[in-house]
C-alpha cells in the first residue's frame, strides 16, 4: 500500500492497493479511474466482530500436513511422493515460500509464487487407477523456505483419504542427478511464521470496503490495483521530477511508471511499463538526472544508474555502477540521498557481504565473532554460514566508485529515512521464530548514528 499526500483544496491520500478490480489494457498501457474510499473521523471504534464458519474447510479434515523442503534453504528442490489412487474425485490445496510449480503424474497442474493464497484444484483428470506421483518444483527467493502440500482423494462411495506433506517425501536438486534424500520437516500447519494458509483459521480477516480513520479535510483515493499475473509484485516506488511514480516488479516484470491526475482534476491513472530491460528494484531513487536502481536478484544484485539521453522520456542507457554480494528477503534494498545531496546512501540485509574492495568505514572493519561456548546454528537452516558484521548502511558518490561503510549489525533492515537534521533512522525486522526466547530483537526502528554497530540481531 502506498500513500501519499496530494495538496489542493482538498488534501487527499492516494495510495495503490493490490486488490482484484477492473483495469483497462492495451499496448503495456493500463488505466484506471481513482475510487475514492470510504472514511471515518479519526476516533477510536469498536472492533467489527466477525462470525465464524460453521461450515469448516473441507481441508481441515484428515492428518494435518507439515511444511517441508530440502536440506539446504537457499537450493532449489523436486519435492516428489508416489502414492496409489483407485477413485472417484481428488482435490489439492498447496502453498510455498516462495515458487512452486506442481506437476502430477508428469503434468502440469498448477503453480504459486506467493504463500499467503494457497491454490485449490481439482486434478481428478491428471490420476490414473493405481501408481501415481506428485513432483513439486521448489525455488526459495531468501529467508525461510517451507511447501504445504494436501490432497483429498474421495472413493466411489463418497469416503476421504488424505495425501499430506511430511517426512515420507523425497527431495533431489534440480539439475543434478542423484539419490533423493528425506525431506525436512520445518513446521506444522499452523505454525509460525505462515499460519493455517490452507483453511484460513487465524488469518487476518479481510474488508471489501474499506474504512480509513483520517482528519478533517482529507479523502483517500485507490489509484490502481495492480494485477499481479501481468504486472508482477510491486514493492519498491520513488517519484520523478514530473511527480510520476515510478514502480517495480519484485521479480522480472519490469519498471512501470504511474501518471495521476492533478488534485482536483478528473481523469484515469494511466501506468505504462517502461522501456527499459531491468527489474527486481528494492530500491529507487531519482538524482543527480539519473534513476538510481538498487537491484536484489534480478539481471544480477547491485547498484544501477538509469539515463535519458536523447530526451525521449525513456531510460535508454542502463550501467552497472557497483555488484551488490547478496540476495533474496535479506539482500540490497532502499536508497536515499544523502543530506548534503552529494551522496547516495544504500542499505542491504545481512545476506549481503561488503561492498567489494570499499574504500572506508567510519567502524572498525576487522569485525569478527568471539565465542565461550561452541556455536550453535539454527536448526532450521537459517542464515547458517552468515557472519558479521550483518546487515550494513553504505554511502556512495554519483559515480557509484567510492563506498563507505556507515553503519552496520543490522539483521535485515529493508527502508530508513533521515530527520531533518540528517539523522538515519532504520527499520530493521526480527526472526519471528525467536519469538518468546530470551535473545529475541522485535520489529524495530535504530537510531543509525556516524559508525554505529547494532550487534548483527
Amino acid at each position: 500500500m502506498f500513500l501519499k499526500i496530494r495538496l489542493g483544496l482538498v488534501l487527499t491520500i492516494a495510495f495503490v492497493a493490490f486488490q482484484a478490480t477492473l483495469f483497462a489494457f492495451e499496448k503495456e498501457v493500463f488505466t484506471q479511474t481513482p475510487e475514492v474510499m470510504a472514511t471515518t473521523e479519526n476516533k477510536v471504534t469498536t472492533p467489527v466482530a466477525v462470525a465464524k464458519n460453521k461450515n469448516p474447510n473441507e481441508f481441515a479434515g484428515g492428518a494435518n500436513p507439515f511444511w517441508i523442503w530440502g536440506a539446504n534453504n537457499n537450493t532449489k528442490y523436486i519435492l516428489t511422493k508416489e502414492f496409489a489412487w483407485s477413485g472417484a474425485k481428488a482435490k489439492v490445496k498447496f502453498a510455498c515460500d516462495n515458487i512452486v510449480k506442481l506437476k502430477i503424474n508428469n503434468q502440469d497442474v498448477g503453480r504459486s509464487s506467493e504463500w499467503k493464497d494457497a491454490v485449490q484444484l481439482d486434478v481428478t483428470k491428471f490420476l490414473k487407477n493405481g501408481d501415481n506421483s506428485i513432483e513439486a518444483f521448489v525455488e526459495n527467493e531468501g529467508g525461510v523456505a517451507g511447501f504445504v502440500f494436501k490432497m483429498i482423494l474421495t472413493s466411489p462411495d463418497g469416503q476421504s483419504t488424505y495425501v499430506i506433506s511430511d517426512d515420507t517425501w523425497k527431495a533431489v536438486e534440480q539439475g543434478k542427478a542423484g539419490k533423493p534424500s528425506v525431506v525436512k520437516k520445518v513446521a506444522k500447519l499452523g505454525d509460525s511464521p505462515w499460519g493455517n494458509v490452507l483453511t484460513g483459521e487465524g488469518a487476518v480477516a479481510s474488508v471489501s470496503n474499506y474504512s480509513f480513520k483520517v482528519p478533517d479535510g482529507f479523502q483517500v483515493e485507490k489509484l490502481f490495483t495492480v494485477p499481479k499475473e501481468k504486472l508482477g509484485s510491486w514493492v519498491c516506488l520513488t517519484v520523478d521530477p514530473k511527480g510520476r511514480i515510478i514502480a517495480s516488479d519484485q521479480g522480472d516484470k519490469g519498471l512501470y511508471r504511474i501518471t495521476v491526475p492533478a488534485p482536483g482534476v478528473a481523469g484515469d491513472v494511466k501506468v505504462e511499463k517502461l522501456d527499459v530491460k531491468i527489474s527486481a528494484a528494492q530500491g529507487l531513487l531519482f538524482a543527480f538526472d539519473s534513476l538510481y536502481v538498487c537491484v536484489n536478484g534480478g539481471q544480477g544484485s547491485g547498484l544501477y544508474r538509469l539515463r535519458d539521453t536523447n530526451n525521449d522520456d525513456q531510460f535508454d542507457e542502463v550501467v552497472k555502477l557497483k555488484a551488490l554480494r547478496g540476495g533474496g528477503e535479506h539482500g540490497p534494498h532502499a536508497l536515499r540521498l544523502s543530506p548534503d545531496g552529494k551522496s547516495i546512501l544504500v542499505v542491504c540485509g545481512n545476506h549481503t557481504l561488503p561492498p567489494e574492495n570499499f574504500n572506508a568505514s567510519r567502524l572498525p572493519s576487522n569485525w569478527g565473532e568471539d565465542h565461550l561456548l561452541p556455536r550453535q546454528w539454527d536448526a532450521n537452516g537459517h542464515a547458517r554460514g552468515i557472519l558479521a558484521p550483518g546487515g550494513y548502511i553504505a554511502k556512495t558518490d554519483p559515480e557509484g566508485k567510492n563506498w563507505e561503510i556507515i553503519s552496520s549489525g543490522y539483521r535485515n533492515e529493508y527502508d530508513f529515512a533521515l530527520n531533518a537534521d540528517g539523522e538515519i533512522f532504520v527499520y530493521d525486522a526480527d526472526m519471528e521464530w525467536d519469538m518468546g526466547m530470551p535473545w529475541y530483537r522485535p520489529t524495530r526502528v535504530n537510531h543509525a548514528s556516524s559508525g554505529s554497530e547494532l550487534g548483527d540481531g
